[in-house]
């Protein structure tokens, strides 16, 4: 486990490993859900099936086709199962498996490129204000009432080449709402002190937080600050 938590737990709740596929999550039950999940990945994390299964998903779900790289494209079992458990049963709300399809990719892409990188990915929960009150929207799933999320998640972590180098970190926030297919995928980048606020995790735990690189082009990071997100109307 050690291997996989290198950047710490951001929190120590029913924590469980995956030994066969190299990730670790930690389960809320309040929200019958998983809080958050880690994986060590690097190109032997992906199967052509899984890639499959998503791509199919997608497809059926959008009124438009995937883009190219989907039709190739390969996902670890790690994604897969926080899709099918903690994304899959709120797709009707208009989520937009494409452009989600396309972050994995990018995280494919970054694994090519720098050989092994570790990711965090989660769910967050934040109120919503309607009539002057604010409440979070809850929906029966499997016999049980889980909470819907408005915001998925996933922060990548590049380990530096050099011996003394700085490790780099960069942080998506996807609202769970309908975006357009083109959308950019740097406007859903996001400072890592946002999704701390909003989900009471901790990244980083035990380490100089000057030690990782967290920084986005502030303009971005404002524009999808989280506190804004909330303030949108259901």
């Amino acid at each position: 486990m050690g291997s996989i938590m290198k950047y710490g737990f951001p929190s120590m709740n029913e924590i469980s490993l995956n030994e066969t596929f190299n990730f670790v999550t930690s389960f809320d039950r309040r929200n019958s859900a998983i809080q958050w999940m880690c994986e060590r990945v690097d190109v032997s994390s992906y199967t052509n099936a899984i890639g499959r299964d998503f791509r199919d998903l997608a497809v059926r779900h959008r009124s438009r086709s995937v883009p190219p790289c989907g039709i190739l494209y390969q996902q670890s079992e790690a994604a897969r199962v926080f899709f099918m458990s903690n994304i899959k049963p709120f797709l009707s709300r208009g989520f937009n498996a494409t452009i989600w399809e396309r972050l994995l990719h990018y995280v494919h892409s970054m694994t090519e490129k720098y050989g092994i990188i570790f990711v965090y990915t989660g769910s967050i929960y934040l109120p919503r204000e309607m009539n002057n009150n604010w409440y979070l929207e809850f929906q029966p799933e499997d016999n049980t009432i889980v909470a819907i999320p408005t915001h998925f998640f996933k922060i990548i972590i590049i380990d530096p080449k050099e011996v003394n180098g700085t490790p780099y970190a960069e942080a998506y926030v996807m609202p769970n709402t309908t975006l357009n297919d083109d959308t950019d995928l740097h406007t859903l980048l996001c400072d890592v002190r946002d999704i701390e606020n909003a989900t009471g995790l901790k990244f980083f735990e035990g380490l100089d937080r000057n030690f990782v690189n967290t920084q986005v082009d502030a303009p971005i990071a404002r524009d999808n600050s989280l506190s804004q997100l909330s303030d949108t109307p259901l």
